[in-house]
């Protein structure tokens, strides 16, 4: 069952989704996020695509499956879990575009919180979605109960001290703005500046940086020390980190 604070993020990204790229009709934005998973996995955490030849893969908040897409054409077994329904839509019509075979994916229509499973996998993946939740210390453990021994955990997260600057511009916002409304109309007023550069790099509509990065009601993010005291009590060894981190 989904909980309030999950509830409340889901009603925004039904409303505007936070990172659809049509790529299946731009070839241009095909490569870009082909390029974009690649040079993350195998030049900046050093994990090369043939490491996901024949492995089992979950992945918890696969939102529309741009990048998710590209798990599946290195050659792995994945089993997909994201909330949102219309996502979930997108990202199976995205993937039968692309010709991957129905019997190497699944997707499951649920929470993080509400997965169940007998199964262990090679390679557990999350990206941008703990910090969304309500308890991110629990998704994290969640992430890693479903963890083959000798397996990868891959934590896409938002870094407490490089948040700073949105956490003070939605303080801005969330006290000037008293709806919906107001908080897009201010965004855009005070903020243009930080919007123009955010679509020009992150390639995403402003609107979408709008919802995800003001009008979402949950963003809590983690500190580095956070994330190593749970790969310690999880027994996790970090493998690598982008950008590095020296314990």
């Amino acid at each position: 069952m989904i909980d309030r604070t999950e509830q409340e993020v889901l009603s925004v990204y039904q409303k505007v989704n936070p990172s659809t790229y049509l790529i299946e009709k731009d070839e241009d934005e095909y490569n870009l996020r082909k390029n974009f998973i690649e040079n993350l996995f195998l030049y900046r955490l050093n994990f090369p695509p043939k490491m996901f030849e024949n492995a089992t893969l979950l992945e918890f908040g696969t939102g529309t499956g741009e990048h998710s897409l590209f798990y599946l054409k290195w050659g792995a077994s994945c089993t997909f879990v994201e909330m949102n329904k219309l996502a979930c839509q997108r990202a199976d019509k995205l993937f039968q575009f692309f010709d991957i075979e129905s019997t190497k994916y699944q997707i499951q229509n649920k929470s993080l919180f509400d997965f169940r499973s007998t199964k262990k996998f090679d390679i557990v993946i999350s990206l941008g979605v703990i910090h969304h939740t309500e308890n991110k210390e629990r998704a994290f453990d969640i992430k890693a109960q479903y963890l083959k021994s000798g397996g990868f955990l891959v934590l896409g997260i938002g870094n407490s001290a490089g948040i700073f600057q949105r956490n003070l511009q939605r303080a801005i916002l969330y006290h000037l703005a008293n709806s919906e409304e107001q908080i897009v109309s201010f965004a855009d007023e005070l903020f243009s500046e930080h919007l123009d550069r955010a679509e020009k790099f992150g390639r995403r509509s402003r609107k979408s940086i709008i919802y995800d990065s003001y009008v979402n009601p949950k963003i809590d993010t983690l500190s580095i020390s956070e994330v190593l005291s749970w790969f310690s009590k999880n027994n996790l060894k970090l493998y690598s980190s982008w950008p590095p981190i020296i314990p």
